[in-house]
């Protein structure tokens, strides 16, 4: 059961009074909370790496124009 179908379940059961988000769940997951559940168990998240991103560009000042410090103080 992935912990999405696990927090709505808990949501539907009216037996259980706390009420608990998916998110919380794979935060626990990742703070290892649950002794024998890791990531590499989960359906969808199973290495837990995030996207490189190699090619980030840094923004250019604009050099058409007048700057702001150019420009008379109407």
């Amino acid at each position: 059961m992935s912990p999405y179908a696990a927090a709505e379940k808990i949501k539907t059961d009216s037996r259980i009074k706390t009420k608990i988000s998916y998110k919380t769940i794979y935060n626990y997951i990742d703070e290892g909370l649950f002794p024998n559940l890791t990531n590499k168990d989960l359906p969808v998240k199973k290495n837990g790496k995030k996207r490189k991103y190699d090619n980030i560009r840094t923004a250019i000042n604009n050099t058409k124009g007048t700057s702001i410090s150019e420009r008379d103080g109407r």
